[in-house]
């Protein structure tokens, strides 16, 4: 009997699971059809609740009445979702930009169908954090961005100008704030001009240098400088899509593993800094190097196939692969590779590292 009231209880469960699991698909599913997603929409479980609220094909009557139940505790989790819809009625992105709790302030103002009416208001909210959302809408008048440059909070201030459409006026009087926070804010802005970039470079303050080295438009002659800065700024330099493959080596014969590990990752690559990479002295660099090279051992490139199949430590089934290529010297070098590989110990770092994996 007890084992029979188990199972019954383990069914119940298993299945109760499973139809709640469905439930909450179908109201994320677009293709749910509507009549069905109004009535997910009164269901008991929060999760459904929200992704009804998500849905676009969700009818906006319904999403009226989830926003009007005033008992639901979950009240806000459901009217953020209904907000940061593509397709919210600008009526109600209005009227939430009136609301006192923060989260629901700070999900009108990130719709970009919110209207500069309701984002000028916004910006004059007592709460910091809805204010820094605001100051980093691109949507922003600017009479409002200029304004807002004036605020008592630096980390304002520094959104502003990280604000691409900040006028350079503003840009330049912000370089000069006395807070290293609103100048980080600056250094990253992504159409900062470059002699503002120039005189950042040079900043009293480490992490406004940093902010300076990451900066795509930051000048080529300005990163060659901050890559003898300190590590967490050669870092960045490393990390830069603007950092030149003449510096990139440079950063790889001089530096610490963790501060050239970001290189292994970059699109496209120059091969003359993986390869040197895969002669890093540290050990995770030098296999996580060895492995996009082996990556490459199926390009359409000659020169890179030789060069794969020159090195004995990549991955062995490229070797194996590359032995049957139909440039013979690249199948010459494949199979010499593999003779050395077999003559030489296992490499103890590679093993190391596939442990730290």
């Amino acid at each position: 009997m007890i084992t029979s009231i188990k199972k019954l209880a383990r069914d119940f469960i298993e299945h109760g699971e499973s139809r709640a699991i469905e439930r909450i698909e179908a109201a994320d599913d677009p293709s749910t059809p509507p009549e069905r997603l109004t009535r997910l929409s009164r269901s008991k479980s929060p999760e459904t609740r929200r992704r009804v609220a998500s849905n676009p094909s969700t009818p906006i009557e319904s999403l009226t009445k989830l926003l009007d139940d005033e008992d639901r505790y979950d009240r806000s989790m459901v009217i953020t979702a209904v907000l940061e819809r593509p397709d919210v009625p600008t009526e109600f992105l209005e009227h939430y930009a009136r609301h006192s709790e923060s989260s629901i302030k700070k999900a009108v103002v990130r719709n970009p169908r919110t209207p500069a009416s309701a984002l000028r208001r916004l910006s004059f909210d007592l709460d910091t954090d809805v204010k820094l959302a605001v100051a980093r809408n691109s949507a922003l008048p600017i009479e409002d961005l200029r304004r807002m440059a004036e605020d008592s909070s630096d980390l304002v201030r520094g959104a502003v100008g990280k604000n691409p459409n900040t006028p350079s006026i503003v840009i330049e009087f912000l370089a000069d704030d006395s807070s290293p926070r609103t100048r980080e804010g600056v250094a990253l802005n992504p159409v900062c001009v470059v002699e503002i970039l120039r005189a950042l470079a040079t900043d009293s303050d480490s992490e406004v240098r940093r902010c300076v080295a990451s900066n795509p438009r930051t000048p080529i002659e300005v990163l060659e400088v901050l890559a003898d800065d300190e590590g967490e700024i050669r870092a960045e330099v490393a990390s830069n899509e603007s950092t030149p493959t003449s510096l990139l080596l440079r950063l790889v014969a001089s530096s610490e593993g963790w501060v050239v590990s970001s290189i292994v990752e970059r699109p496209q690559l120059a091969l003359s800094v993986l390869v040197a990479l895969t002669d890093h002295p540290d050990p995770w660099v030098q296999m996580r190097a060895l492995d996009a090279l082996s990556e490459r051992g199926t390009s359409n490139d000659e020169h890179v196939r030789l060069t794969v199949a020159s090195d004995y430590r990549v991955r062995r089934e490229v070797l194996e692969s590359l032995a049957e290529d139909v440039v013979e010297v690249v199948a010459f070098a494949a199979r010499n590779s593999m003779l050395t590989a077999d003559m030489i110990p296992v490499n103890r770092s590679r093993s190391v590292v596939r442990r730290r994996e």
